[in-house]
């Protein structure tokens, strides 16, 4: 069996499901990798073993595969510093 990781980058949050549910798969299975930012953030990329934006993303299993999927924080999330006048 091949096992299928994803790690998460970038200063937003989300999750990630997969179809069918892993983390290991038998080869040549097809699993259907889903981002599904929190409201504070979007979904930006995919990278690793696959490397887009689309999403969702299609893998098949043909080895072991680490994949990270990248969320920003909105702009209008972001809280800057107040500076004393």
């Amino acid at each position: 069996t091949f096992t299928l990781t994803v790690n998460y980058a970038g200063n937003g949050l989300g999750s990630v499901t997969l179809n069918p549910l892993g983390p290991t798969y038998t080869p040549g299975t097809i699993v259907t990798l889903t981002a599904t930012p929190l409201i504070t953030s979007t979904f930006s990329s995919w990278s690793g073993d696959v490397v887009t934006t689309t999403n969702p993303v299609t893998v098949t299993m043909t080895g072991n595969k680490i994949i990270t999927a990248t969320f920003t924080l909105k702009q209008s999330h972001i809280f800057l510093p107040m500076v004393a006048r």
